[in-house]
């Protein structure tokens, strides 16, 4: 017999599903974005919204430490990187990377201290310090018509679990952001259209230290 922890994860693949054949828009991509680890996915609070509405949400994943990605499209055009935006939430620091509508959303990977992944030019590697959060987009870049979109590459937001964020690279359809974050080990991804962005949600150290203690206590399933 599967595990309750099993059954759950199959029921929300199933929504997923359902969802896809109805009625409802789509976001211009379709692969589905795969967690590295199951878990249960939990719809945001009202408190975690932070004035995101909730018909712009398309996919939720749970809180992970591992690295999670998800391929882009077959053939797709590179998407063009509009906005960088922070803000502290109660729980966690969000960040939020704005795309354009003029192409499919780009695939993405998100891991910790991921040297492997942050190639950028055929002689330049970079080795992001310990504590960061290495997000890549392909096919992307933060230029159009060979003028930078972003304004800032490198902020100082100075939140609880993001204390700075940098642009690594930006070359051959590859654009990769680093996020510093202070002793957090933990992030949720949420998928948002109209328009395309990516949400990258850090838990603060004190927010994960209570979630451990909670579920450690919590009493176990008959």
């Amino acid at each position: 017999m599967k595990s309750d922890h099993t059954l759950r994860w199959i029921t929300v693949t199933a929504g997923l599903l359902v969802a896809a054949c109805s009625d409802t828009p789509r976001p211009a991509f379709e692969d589905t974005p795969t967690p590295a680890e199951p878990g249960r996915i939990e719809a945001l609070t009202d408190a975690e919204l932070m004035g995101v509405s909730r018909d712009q949400i398309v996919m939720t994943l749970p809180w992970i430490n591992s690295p999670m990605s998800r391929d882009p499209a077959l053939n797709a055009a590179r998407a063009t990187l509009r906005s960088v935006e922070f803000a502290a939430g109660g729980t966690f620091d969000r960040s939020t990377f704005e795309f354009g509508d003029d192409a499919a959303y780009p695939g993405y990977r998100i891991a910790w201290n991921d040297s492997t992944a942050a190639s950028c030019a055929d002689s330049t590697s970079v080795r992001p310090p310990a504590g960061t959060l290495v997000i890549r987009f392909e096919p992307s870049s933060a230029k159009a018509d060979g003028r930078a979109t972003i304004s800032q590459t490198s902020q100082r937001p100075g939140l609880p679990s993001i204390a700075s964020a940098r642009q690594l690279c930006d070359a051959k359809d590859k654009l990769i952001w680093g996020l510093a974050a202070t002793d957090s080990t933990r992030f949720r991804v949420v998928e948002l259209r109209d328009p395309p962005r990516l949400v990258v949600d850090v838990r603060h150290k004190d927010a994960e230290s209570a979630s451990a203690a909670a579920t450690a206590t919590a009493p176990t399933p008959q």
